[in-house]
């Protein structure tokens, strides 16, 4: 079953790799529609958020901003997809860094650093950014499917950026060296910092008017290693075009 779900995942994503990108973004505003009004997906459970989160918002409003945001994931996704065809200077022009003074020279020095941000915008798309900076990227491992796992690990490397799990950093963590990490080149050390924390482990913060846990990852590499951390801000430009602040 494992083989033939990714067949079949291998057969759409080659097919759709292959359309013009003003037919992906058509597309995706179909497939985000269907999704929302028809399928209704986690639908109930989006709208509820949102009434907890933005109160005084119509609920029109709030139905017509989470079908935006359905049709918004799902071009992140074909977006994904159609990157696998740009070439280094494309995927340059694509994602820009416009504060790069700011990182380059810790890494000129020899000095790794810590990247800290959040989910927004299409987050895996920062793997591209191996383009303008050595990067190394903790993600989470595909545990039931590993020809999946090891295909999106070398999507997401295609650029030169490195992919350690999570798993990975906690056992290096806990010998309180990072030898995997570091290598013999500075790089920047991405981490995401709102995945799902238990609350017993993360630090509680207010979030759209609701106490949710974060983790304390990034703060604990960055003071065992002493190195530097910043947060990386990213703005969606356009379609398929985005800028990053540190």
């Amino acid at each position: 079953m494992q083989v033939f779900l990714f067949l079949c995942v291998r057969l759409i994503f080659g097919c759709l790799r292959l359309f013009p990108e003003w037919m992906l973004y058509a597309l995706a505003r179909c497939c985000g529609v269907i999704f929302f009004d028809v399928f209704r997906l986690a639908r109930k459970r989006v709208l509820c958020n949102l009434r907890q989160s933005f109160p005084s918002m119509n609920p029109r409003e709030r139905v017509r901003l989470a079908r935006s945001n359905y049709i918004y994931i799902v071009e992140s996704g074909m977006e994904l997809i159609k990157s696998t065809n740009w070439s280094v200077e494309e995927t340059r022009n694509r994602l820009r860094i416009e504060n790069p003074e700011l990182i380059q020279p810790y890494l000129d020095s020899g000095k790794s650093v810590v990247v800290w941000m959040g989910h927004q915008t299409n987050v895996d798309m920062t793997s591209l950014l191996a383009v303008h900076f050595p990067m190394l990227i903790a993600y989470s491992p595909i545990q039931q499917n590993r020809r999946m796992d090891l295909w999106v690990k070398r999507l997401r490397s295609r650029m030169g950026a490195r992919l350690i799990s999570s798993d990975q950093i906690k056992q290096e963590l806990l010998k309180n060296k990072m030898p995997s990490i570091h290598g013999s080149d500075a790089t920047l050390i991405e981490l995401i910092a709102d995945h799902r924390a238990l609350p017993k482990r993360g630090f509680m913060l207010d979030f759209f008017d609701a106490s949710c846990p974060f983790f304390k990852g990034p703060e604990l590499i960055a003071r065992r290693q002493k190195l530097p951390m910043f947060y990386l801000r990213p703005k969606r430009l356009g379609r398929g075009r985005y800028s990053y602040r540190f």
